[in-house]
């Protein structure tokens, strides 16, 4: 597993991106392939969204604390 404090998450995530934004170009689908772009966009200024949906009292803020490595962030 790659140690967080050295890896360059971005760059990971937006080279993802530009992978998945070259497959919606070969099949056609220039929306997606746009929205792709307007997230990595996005990403690259530091704003972004992430969504955790679950069942009630199923562990979802403790999965955001573990994720964000802190106890109480999310109560």
């Amino acid at each position: 597993m790659p140690n967080k404090e050295n890896t360059d998450w971005r760059s990971i995530v937006s080279a993802s991106c530009a992978r998945a934004k070259d497959l919606c170009e070969q099949e056609e689908e220039p929306d997606l392939a746009q929205r792709l772009s307007e997230a990595d966009r996005r990403l690259q200024l530091g704003l972004f969204r992430l969504v955790v949906m679950g069942e009630i009292k199923k562990g979802k803020s403790s999965f955001i604390n573990a994720l964000l490595g802190e106890k109480e962030i999310v109560p």
